[in-house]
């Protein structure tokens, strides 16, 4: 009976504290990581004393960048593959979600791996700082259980999103329109707009200045789209501008 409570007692703490300490402290961080602006490095002076340098990160590694891309494209494109196949026709959407698939599948086998070993780390960690004592089996191993699984099931999304695009390749996605010609007119000007961003991102700005500059790449596509390239068809169903 002493056991069967013990190990009731494990599992409540490895759940109710341990496991989201975990999940925060990894958010936290990841949230931290992504969207730091400055690089810094901690280091003691021969005095003793600590120190921290300051210096700024690149623009084009903070998360604000990648996310205005991803606008970028969604004002051409949207979310789908719909406008893609005027691109690179009916074959073409094949082998790009064949090829996806697979991608997606041998990122999934990457992800897991690093995620476990980054999951026994994070859970090592934890031990040390509640602390969680060698003598507490069961509680160690509720832990490493929980954060084992949930770093399968992160692998195994992707993982099955990869599976499902490959599977699923072979699908008549495209339709018939007039002419393929404005759809690869968007995709030049989303290139161009893209490297203009990127050279842009490497100027150093404030944040304010790097606001306006956003706004005027996405009001200048949005023109180009909507003025120039549109043709007399177009409709939200083909994905057309």
């Amino acid at each position: 009976m002493n056991k069967q409570q013990a190990h009731h007692s494990a599992f409540a703490k490895a759940v109710c504290l341990d496991l989201p300490y975990i999940l925060d402290s990894v958010w936290r961080r990841a949230e931290f990581n992504l969207n730091r602006l400055v690089r810094y490095e901690i280091d003691l002076s021969p005095a003793g004393k600590v120190g921290c340098t300051l210096a700024p990160r690149p623009y084009a590694r903070v998360s604000t960048f990648w996310l205005f891309l991803a606008t970028l494209v969604f004002v051409a494109y949207g979310p789908t593959f719909d406008a893609w196949c005027s691109v690179v026709g009916a074959a073409g959407m094949r082998y790009s979600r064949a090829a996806l698939g697979v991608a997606c599948v041998l990122s999934a086998l990457i992800v897991w791996g690093k995620l476990i070993r980054f999951g026994e780390a994070r859970t090592k960690k934890r031990f040390l700082k509640a602390p969680v004592l060698e003598e507490e089996f069961w509680r160690r191993l509720w832990v490493r259980a929980g954060v084992q699984f949930a770093v399968l099931c992160v692998a195994l999304a992707l993982g099955r999103f990869g599976v499902y695009l490959f599977e699923s390749r072979n699908t008549s996605i495209c339709r018939v329109v007039p002419s393929d010609s404005p759809a690869r007119y968007q995709a030049i000007l989303l290139l161009g707009v893209i490297c203009v961003a990127a050279v842009l991102a490497r100027r150093p700005l404030n944040s304010a200045s790097r606001l306006r500059q956003q706004v005027a790449l996405l009001l200048g596509t949005v023109v180009l789209l909507w003025v120039v390239i549109v043709p007399p068809w177009a409709s939200e169903a083909n994905q057309s501008p």
